[in-house]
């Protein structure tokens, strides 16, 4: 299986490479060789439609120091850039709307959250998307994928072309394939253009693969930081302890950010000491189910953050965590209309 999984991924990169010629004035990229359990569904559960008012991160410049971000504020802001933590269940998904009508998909979540992450596209009047970005191929990030690509238009797909065997990659693979999407393998060093001045560098994978990890599919995830004028947020997919480590040793000056979307829905085997505090965020989010059968968010992730002073958002507690930046400041908002209940993998 993967084999097969890898003669697709290397078909779909090869189908691919003329019209990637075309973007890839969108796409900085360093030389590089590029190589190519699940449960039954549960009931969903449903909270009332509210738009609670949600803690802001409050901002403290340490004594002699200049502040690396404008702080956050709670008052009404333009917005450059707005990401919706999507709340898909156990799983991940986000989206990137920018202030001239771009946008962006990072992950698709579970398939039980398929729904509610296209209604939500629906109801944002979202018919492309300019990037749909896969952090790694596991089920509860690439489950919904597919369906979103039948129901909207996606110009580009960027993956991290890592082999992994199960069937929902082989299918969204050839459904990709089959739509003539092009497809660019992440890596290092890559910046993609969104709009309204906003970008996304790629700061892992990397050639060669870490190839000795609890789970390799994770270690290998993409991890992106935008960028919005002086606000960042870093996106982490499921990244383990050695990915933190290898960003660490090479892009320790690229982690420091505003907001952090937490390793793995909170894993223990994720967010270190050493890496919380290259990034020091002021605020984070983690993505996760209600109930889950993995324990997401562990203790020990959510006593880091607390340790560091970070606040924490939840979808499983919070439903969808809207983020809205002008470029100098950012405020959340929660929007708990609908919680697909625990997920699988």
């Amino acid at each position: 299986m993967r084999s097969r999984t890898a003669l697709a991924l290397v078909s779909l990169v090869l189908t691919a490479t003329v019209a990637c010629e075309e973007i890839l004035a969108e796409v900085t990229a360093p030389p590089e060789e590029e190589r190519a359990a699940r449960r039954p569904r549960r009931p969903r559960n449903r909270r009332q439609n509210t738009a609670p008012q949600l803690p802001q991160p409050q901002y403290q410049q340490p004594q002699g120091q200049q502040p690396a971000f404008a702080p956050s504020t709670v008052g009404p802001i333009v917005n450059r850039l707005r990401v919706t933590f999507v709340d898909v269940g156990q799983g991940d998904a986000a989206l990137l709307e920018t202030a001239d009508g771009h946008s962006a998909l990072i992950d698709a979540g579970p398939p039980e959250g398929d729904e509610h992450l296209r209604a939500l596209l629906a109801q944002k009047g979202i018919r492309t998307l300019d990037w749909m970005l896969l952090t790694h191929p596991h089920l509860d990030h690439i489950g919904g994928a597919r369906n979103v690509l039948g129901a909207v238009r996606v110009q580009r797909v960027i993956d991290p072309a890592y082999p992994h065997p199960i069937a929902t990659y082989d299918r969204l693979l050839a459904a990709i394939q089959q739509q003539a999407i092009p497809f660019v393998p992440a890596r290092q060093g890559q910046t993609l253009a969104l709009g309204a001045g906003v970008s996304v560098e790629v700061l892992q994978p990397r050639l060669p693969f870490i190839d000795r990890s609890r789970s390799e599919a994770n270690a290998n995830s993409i991890v992106t930081r935008v960028i919005a004028g002086a606000v960042r947020v870093l996106f982490t997919g499921d990244a383990e302890t050695e990915t933190e480590e290898r960003l660490l040793a090479e892009n320790r000056a690229q982690l420091a950010a505003d907001v952090l979307k937490v390793a793995h829905h909170g894993s223990r085997y994720a967010s270190t000491q050493p890496f919380l505090s290259a990034v020091s965020a002021r605020a984070a989010v983690i993505s996760c189910g209600a109930g889950n059968d993995y324990g997401h968010p562990h203790a020990e992730t959510l006593a880091a953050l607390a340790r560091n002073n970070v606040q924490v958002y939840r979808t499983d507690q919070q439903g969808d965590v809207e983020l809205s930046t002008d470029g100098a400041r950012y405020q959340f908002r929660a929007t708990p209309w609908r919680v697909p209940s625990a997920a699988m993998r």
